[in-house]
Formats: C-alpha cells, sequence, structure tokens
C-alpha cells in the first residue's frame, strides 16, 4: 500500500515539484522490483509481490478499484491522522477529515466509513466474485441498510 510513483495531477497536468509522496512510491516500487530478482551471488530466490494498491487521494474518485470498509478501525484512523506530526492535525481536525473522507467512501460502498483504493495491476479472478459486504447489502432491509451508512464516530474521539 503506498502512493502511485507519479506526481500529483491537477486538471489532467502532473506537478514537478519534489513530493515526498513519490519518492515513498518510488522506493516501494524499487523494493518490489529488486525483491523479484535472483541474485545468483548471495543465492536469493526471487519473491514476487502478489498486489500493490495506491490510495485514492492521488487519483479521482472514479478511478477507484476496491473499498475496505474501515467502520470497525474509524476511531483508530482519526487517533492515526493526529500522529501525523507533519500534517499540523488537531483532534478536531482529523475528526472531521475521517468524517468527511472516509465517511463518503463509505457512503459509495454503503457502509459507515470505508478507503477506496487504486489496484497497480489489473486483478485476475477464475469467476465473478460477489463479496460478502454486496450479498449483506443485497438482503439487508432499507432501514437497516442506511442505519449501516449513517453509522458515526462516538463524540471526543
Amino acid at each position: 500500500m503506498t502512493h502511485p510513483p507519479t506526481a500529483r495531477l491537477r486538471h489532467g497536468y502532473s506537478s514537478l515539484r519534489p513530493d515526498d509522496r513519490v519518492e515513498a512510491a518510488l522506493a516501494v516500487h524499487n523494493a518490489v522490483a529488486r525483491a523479484g530478482t535472483p541474485d545468483a551471488q548471495t543465492q536469493r530466490t526471487p519473491h514476487h509481490v502478489a498486489a500493490v494498491y495506491y490510495t485514492v487521494v492521488d487519483f479521482h474518485i472514479e478511478d477507484a478499484d476496491l473499498s475496505v470498509d474501515i467502520t470497525d478501525q474509524a476511531a483508530n484512523r482519526v487517533k492515526a491522522e493526529m500522529r501525523f506530526a507533519t500534517q499540523a492535525h488537531t483532534a478536531e481536525f482529523a475528526r472531521k477529515r475521517i468524517d468527511i473522507g472516509t465517511g463518503f467512501a463509505g457512503w459509495m460502498a454503503r457502509t459507515g466509513y470505508a478507503e477506496h483504493w487504486v489496484c497497480a495491476n489489473a486483478g485476475v479472478e477464475r469467476y465473478l466474485a460477489i463479496s460478502d459486504h454486496d450479498l449483506e447489502a443485497a438482503e439487508m432491509p432499507r432501514q437497516e441498510l442506511l442505519a449501516r451508512m449513517g453509522h458515526r464516530l462516538p463524540e471526543g474521539q
């Protein structure tokens, strides 16, 4: 899980300024490539990474390939946001950021809170799968589904 190894797009144009997200993504991609390369001198066998996922913040929301229900972890996401010292997030800002960002993603995914991801490579399945989450949502009474989608963080978290 990382950011994509390209500068953030703005109206279809990429930025030329240095970006720590791009640098971190390049480090991840270099590590994945190195892990997959055998080394005769050290007798290291290749390790192939099955999947790489990018945070959707560097894409348009419609580009998301996967939604992960984080409703049971939303309070922990607020705590994690507050640990980004370089971002100077206050508790109030961290809570609002999670309520709005992952709350909207959750609404789109028919749950309380979710994170969207973009797959680096197209996945391959042996059949068209329907997730347990989608099956539950399809069978859930409308009021119960709306209650799940309306989940809110308890005050003070």
